[in-house]
Order: structure tokens, then C-alpha cells, then sequence
């Protein structure tokens, strides 16, 4: 009768630990060139999403090449992000025009609310200023700025690259692996990667969109400036789990308070636009749309904002949701790493998931 070494178990847990901890290490040294990769994936996936549907549009018996239908999604895909830009330039303008009203607005504010305390002495915004160091905070807002405009280029070469080798990709793919039973595994797994990602995609990007417009009503109902900005900016914090929604309501919020100098109208602001356009849309709209297709848990989706954000700051915040389904469908495939799978999923049941995934 043989015995299993007993240090055995210690050991693989010893060796994924320091995998595990290199992987973070990696991860934070080359934030810089990861982060930009997996956003130049997710719009890669977004255009071949887009080039499919234009592909199934048919005109009769006419149907458009693979060549013209990515060209359209590239097209479009390029005037929607020039014209966010003009959006966010525009109304960065309007509001440093304007800023100085809103200071006294702010400083009016501050004196009755001192006031209303009983305070002898109060801050005004240029005593808010000289506690925090403004020319810190314009050097990291021209850094910020300055990354964003060479990561914006390097995406846009990323996507090119990428959009160009998936020709090629499938040929490779089968010449890499010897073994038919692996390059089918492989294939499985990629195929439901592109699933998952493409419905959580398509689904948060429509009730984003929705909860954008439903914000945009609301703002304008209440006259508050730069309404379309604030819904925009709702559209895209709508994207990072649990804290967007609650971010995006309290910045127009916060924007009625110093336009109107009224907290009853920033409270209904607030009020309103947490109850329409976050509360309703975010827990009976967006889960009965999304159903059980990414079967991660909420407990997970939480955990993984706050690890991803805390490696990758805000970008990874936008990005965990989309890199924790990629893991767990990778640590599913595995049987190693199929416990961290069934830990990550909803309701542990990776063996459906898998099946239905790949035959979609």
C-alpha cells in the first residue's frame, strides 16, 4: 500500500502563492503597457462585435464582405470616440470659463453654513486652496492628461495590430498545438471568453446608456448646467460596480448645490436621480437583462473592484468585472485551478457554464 507524500498538497499551495504574488508584481511593474492591451482587447472585441452585426444586415440576396463590414465598425467606432473628446473639451472649457461664479457661489455657501453653526470663522475657497497644494494637483492633472493622450495612442495601435492578426489567428492556432484534444480545449475556452465578454459588453453598455438618458432628463428638468456632460459622465461611471452609480448621482448633486445655492434642490437631484436612474435601472433593469450570464459573485465583483483598482487604479476599476470572467473561465478549463473557478463563480456549477458557453 502507497502513501502520497504528504508535503505535496503544502507544495502546490506554496508554488501558487509566489504565482500568484509574481502576478501581482507583474501586473503593478507593467501597468503601463498591460493597461492599455486590455482596453485596445475590449475594443477589438466591441469592433468585431459591431462589424458582425453590420455583416448580418442583408440587402436582399446582398451581403457585405467581412473587409467593408470592419471598415464600417471602424468608422463608427472612431467618430463616437472623437466625438466624446469634443464633448469632454467642450464642456471642460465652459466649466474653467465659469468657475470663478461657481467659487463665489461656493464661498457664499461656506459663509451661511458657518453661520448656521454658530462658527466664528470660516474657509473660503481660496483658504481651501492654499491647505491643498494647488500646483500638486495641476501637475497630476497634466500627467493625468498627458497619459491619457499617449495611451490613447498606443490602444489605437494595439486595436490595429490586433484586428489585423485575427485573420491570421485560427491558422496559428492550430499549428501551435500537436494534439487535436488540446487545440479543441483551447478554441472552447477562447470562444467562450468572447461570449461572456461580448454579452457584458453589449448589456452594460445599453443600460448605461439608458441610465445616462434617464440622468439627462432628469438634469434638465432641474435646469442644472452642462446636463449632457453629467449624463455622460453617469454613462461611464455606470461601468465600475457598486460605487459608479452612487459616484455618478452625487457629482450633479454636488453641481446643483453651488448652481442653485439651494441643498433642498441638490437633495432632490440626488434623490431623484438615485432612485430612477441608479436604483431602478441598476437592480431591476440591468440583472433581469444580464440573467445569470456572467455567474460571478457579488461578493467576488467586489473583491475584485477593489484588487483591480487597487493594482490598476481607475482603469482597473472600469476593467474588473471583464478580467475576473476571463480568469475564472480560465482557471475553469484547468483542473489545478478549477477550485479557484467554483470559488469565483455564483452558484459553483462551472461544468454548465462551460458546456452552454461554447455551444453558443
Amino acid at each position: 500500500m502507497t502513501h502520497e507524500p504528504t508535503h505535496s498538497y503544502e507544495t502546490h499551495w506554496g508554488i501558487g502563492i509566489i504565482a500568484v504574488a509574481a502576478g501581482v508584481w507583474l501586473l503593478t511593474y507593467a501597468k503601463e503597457l498591460l493597461i492599455p492591451l486590455a482596453v485596445a482587447l475590449l475594443i477589438s472585441w466591441v469592433i468585431d462585435a459591431l462589424a458582425d452585426g453590420v455583416r448580418s444586415l442583408k440587402l436582399g440576396r446582398f451581403q457585405l464582405p467581412d473587409w467593408a463590414a470592419l471598415i464600417i465598425a471602424l468608422t463608427a467606432m472612431v467618430v463616437g470616440l472623437t466625438g466624446i473628446g469634443l464633448l469632454i473639451a467642450e464642456n471642460a472649457t465652459q466649466l474653467i470659463e465659469r468657475a470663478p461664479g461657481y467659487e463665489e457661489k461656493l464661498d457664499q455657501l461656506l459663509l451661511e453654513g458657518a453661520a448656521m453653526l454658530g462658527l466664528q470663522q470660516t474657509l473660503n475657497m481660496d483658504g481651501l486652496f492654499e491647505l491643498a497644494d494647488l500646483s500638486a494637483v495641476l501637475t497630476q492633472v497634466a500627467r493625468a492628461l498627458s497619459d491619457l493622450i499617449g495611451n490613447a495612442f498606443l490602444i489605437f495601435i494595439y486595436v490595429g495590430f490586433i484586428l489585423a492578426e485575427e485573420r491570421m489567428f485560427d491558422r496559428k492556432l492550430a499549428m501551435f498545438f500537436v494534439s487535436a484534444d488540446r487545440e479543441v480545449q483551447v478554441r472552447a475556452m477562447l470562444d467562450q471568453i468572447t461570449v461572456r465578454i461580448r454579452s457584458y459588453l453589449w448589456m452594460k453598455t445599453l443600460t448605461s446608456v439608458m441610465t445616462g438618458l434617464a440622468s439627462y432628463v432628469i438634469l434638465m428638468l432641474f435646469g442644472v448646467d452642462f446636463a449632457l456632460f453629467w449624463s455622460f459622465l453617469i454613462f461611464m461611471l455606470n461601468f465600475i460596480p457598486a460605487i459608479g452609480s452612487i459616484i455618478g448621482a452625487i457629482v450633479p448633486a454636488v453641481m446643483a448645490l453651488v448652481q442653485f445655492g439651494d441643498p433642498l434642490i441638490a437633495l432632490a437631484v440626488l434623490a431623484t436621480l438615485g432612485v430612477i436612474a441608479q436604483f431602478f435601472i441598476g437592480n431591476f433593469v440591468e440583472p433581469r437583462m444580464m440573467g445569470r450570464s456572467l455567474n460571478l459573485s457579488p461578493f467576488i465583483i467586489i473583491l475584485s473592484l477593489s484588487a483591480w483598482g487597487f493594482v490598476w487604479g481607475v482603469a482597473g476599476m472600469f476593467l474588473s468585472v471583464p478580467l475576473t470572467v476571463v480568469a475564472m473561465i480560465i482557471c475553469s478549463h484547468f483542473e489545478a485551478t478549477r477550485p479557484i473557478a467554483v470559488v469565483l463563480s455564483s452558484d459553483g456549477e462551472i461544468a454548465k457554464n462551460v458546456h452552454s458557453a461554447t455551444t453558443a
